[in-house]
């Protein structure tokens, strides 16, 4: 009976001890569970790992096209300048870097044809005069039944010719730039002028005192800087995101790492065939007395610009597109220890280091965001699961 009673108490203390040696199913599921997603850390940790706060911002973000590219001058700020008449260069009133306004005064060339054209322009413009009058004349005459029909056609036909000739004396009289009003007067000049047709700079000049030009030679480059063309070479697989008014940035490789901003104005509708590429052209309004034609850049055409909710990149850890997510926390900013949330987001647009970011759940509104130091809480957090 007394071993019997001592196998019994024996059997009831191993059960007891079984009991509490092995847990339930419920207590394996709270027992060493740590929420990856939570991460508290005090302030000095905030302080080491840099870590600063802010909220989601409405900012323009676009699909970047990536090309290269030049700077051309336009087709009309580039002037080659010549004379129209045979002649010998006879002062030169500019050099080589100077700034000049359109019409102003280049050069000029003597010349007989000079002369001889102003003498009958004189001529002419007398004729005219006279032949107006006696239109004028046989007119009444024609009226009164004085003379024949054919005398007046014959005075009308005389002063139509004389007026031909006359504005096609004053048109060459201005090709010339010769002034009308000193030969009104009778007063020949003996040289025509060499003006500028656009206002810029002077590239190049090619003539000397006492050189003597003919009408096919250049004797003056001028450009005009203030507006240029930037001409790119785009993938032809990009062509059809590109549309006319898209805003385009870019850098030039001999300048500072500026960015400089241009519009597309023209896009092309031909393949090169060895590249693969179609020209691109955007407009681009130059302020810099350093940015010149010719320069090669590197520019990004934004496409599809809208505005989005964006944050900066660094505030977005990226583990894959099932797996992107930020930080955030409610705790009140002077509390001794703040608690980090985890959240899941959909990333989209990236520009200028900002990143468009679409939450998966609803950010509280008084949530802060972690925009700067989101590695630091992420490695915090990996340390407590350890």
């Amino acid at each position: 009976m007394i071993m019997r009673t001592l196998a019994g108490i024996v059997i009831c203390l191993f059960m007891a001890g079984c009991s509490h040696s092995l847990p339930s199913e419920e207590d394996k599921g709270q027992e060493g569970t740590i929420d990856p997603g939570l991460v508290v850390l005090n302030q000095e940790q905030i302080e080491i790992g840099k870590i600063t706060f802010g909220k989601l911002t409405r900012r323009v973000l676009s699909r970047d096209i990536k090309a290269k590219g030049k700077l051309i001058l336009r087709w009309q700020k580039n002037a080659s300048v010549g004379t129209m008449i045979n002649g010998t260069v006879e002062s030169i009133f500019v050099s080589v870097g100077d700034r000049v306004s359109k019409g102003k005064l280049l050069a000029t060339i003597t010349s007989p044809e000079i002369i001889e054209v102003q003498q009958r322009y004189i001529s002419v413009r007398g004729l005219l005069e006279f032949q107006r009058s006696e239109y004028e004349r046989q007119e009444l005459l024609n009226e009164e039944k004085i003379n024949a029909d054919k005398r007046l056609q014959e005075a009308r036909k005389n002063l139509t010719d004389l007026e031909a000739q006359y504005q096609s004396l004053r048109m060459q009289m201005a090709m010339f730039n010769i002034p009308l009003e000193a030969l009104d007067r009778g007063k020949i000049q003996p040289v025509a002028g060499i003006v500028s047709p656009i206002a810029g700079t002077v590239e190049e000049m090619e003539i000397t005192i006492g050189q003597y030009v003919e009408p096919n030679e250049t004797m003056f480059q001028i450009i005009d800087k203030s507006n240029l063309l930037l001409e790119l070479r785009v993938f032809e697989k990009d062509v059809p995101y590109i549309r006319i008014g898209q805003r385009v940035t870019f850098t030039l490789a001999n300048l500072d790492q500026d960015i400089y901003e241009s519009t597309v104005i023209s896009i092309g509708r031909t393949v090169e065939e060895d590249a693969r590429t179609v020209k691109v052209v955007a407009d681009f309004p130059n302020i810099s007395q350093y940015i010149l034609p010719g320069m090669f850049c590197s520019a990004e055409i934004h496409t599809d610009e809208q505005e989005m909710d964006a944050l900066p990149e660094e505030a977005v850890i990226g583990e894959g597109l099932s797996n992107t997510y930020i930080y955030y926390t409610r705790s009140p900013e002077m509390d001794s220890l703040i608690t980090f949330q985890r959240m899941v987001v959909r990333t989209g647009f990236s520009e200028d280091d900002y990143i468009q970011v679409t939450p998966l759940d609803t950010i509280p509104p008084d949530a802060r965001i972690v925009i700067s130091g989101s590695y630091y809480v992420k490695s915090a957090a990996l340390k407590q699961l350890e």
